[in-house]
């Protein structure tokens, strides 16, 4: 498949540049009907995400068990976790900080049983998948490596439920959040070839994205200091988690080229 014809080359002087990429990729990627199929099937992980407070009602999604702190009993959506390793503990104990993670509702939590883990999976398989194809291709390793971080991460996310392990699930997390961060503002540079409504659409989730993976680990970070946003704004943290998701997921249904001549080469 060649982006420019050989006789609007010869016309043009432009020379001819392969694209190393079987037709019926192409025509996947490129196609009316892909582009509508791409869209439905990533806008299913904006959903999801923003659904599972509700999901949590119909017994679907995972409900925090109650736990003892100090005297004080908190329970749904004012969710707590004890630090499960010993030797953070003491870290923490010798700076007075918490021992307990009192962040409240959290995507961690709400998809913490089979069905949930399995449903958010299914859902966030498209957008990471759609990230490779060939319309959303850049010339830059560090989208690539942050990318492959994100979804190496996010998948041992989803393998360490925050019920089996506080602390490894939090190490995770981090890292997922970083990469996402890190893609994110990479991609940013890669808004020139694209319509200008996509990268105005860009632009928006882009910031959407950042800020919610900022969220996290901010808050993350003022939850090991303090319980006041577990106690006061129990789905803030939750919140973030969601808008970090779902930004970058939008990112991705707004991130393409709308033909092969757009594509860098």
């Amino acid at each position: 498949m060649l982006m420019k014809g050989e006789d609007e080359a010869e016309a043009t002087g432009v020379a001819v540049v392969q694209l190393p990429l079987p037709k019926g990729i192409l025509l996947l990627t490129f196609s009316d009907w892909s582009v509508w199929l791409q869209t439905c099937l990533s806008l299913t992980a904006v959903i999801y995400v923003w659904l599972l407070p509700w999901l949590q009602t119909t017994a679907w999604a995972h409900t925090c068990q109650p736990e003892t702190v100090e005297g004080e009993v908190w329970e749904y959506p004012h969710c707590a976790y004890l630090i499960d390793w010993s030797w953070v503990r003491k870290i923490l104990e010798f700076l007075h900080f918490n021992n307990w993670f009192e962040a409240g509702a959290s995507v961690s939590d709400y998809i913490a049983n089979a069905q949930a883990t399995g449903g958010m999976a299914a859902c966030e398989f498209w957008p990471c998948m759609f990230l490779y194809l060939p319309n959303r291709w850049v010339d830059s390793p560090g989208a690539y490596i942050s990318l492959i971080i994100f979804q190496v991460f996010f998948g041992l996310f989803l393998m360490n439920p925050v019920t089996s392990g506080l602390c490894m699930h939090t190490l995770v997390v981090g890292i997922f959040c970083n990469a996402g961060l890190a893609h994110t503002f990479i991609m940013g540079f890669h808004l020139d070839r694209l319509p200008s409504w996509r990268a105005r659409a860009c632009k928006i989730f882009r910031v959407g994205a950042i800020l919610g993976f900022a969220g996290v680990i901010f808050t993350g970070m003022v939850c090991l200091i303090s319980s006041w946003i577990g106690a006061n704004a129990p789905f803030f943290f939750w919140f973030c988690e969601s808008l970090g998701l779902s930004s970058m997921s939008l990112f991705v249904i707004c991130f393409r080229y709308e033909d092969v001549s757009q594509l860098p080469h």
